[in-house]
């Protein structure tokens, strides 16, 4: 595979586990700037 050739389309999805699920939105949406979508019982979020 040459190099130059590589891309990279898009990313499916990533998971992060994290402690306080509120600090986390409020730090990825507010200092990250990414696009929240909604949150889903359990405990989940999504960008």
């Amino acid at each position: 595979m040459n190099s130059s050739n590589f891309g990279l389309n898009q990313i499916g999805q990533v998971a992060i586990p994290v402690g306080e699920l509120d600090r986390a939105v409020a730090f990825y949406r507010d200092i990250l700037g990414m696009r929240f979508l909604f949150q889903a019982p359990p405990e989940l979020a999504f960008f």
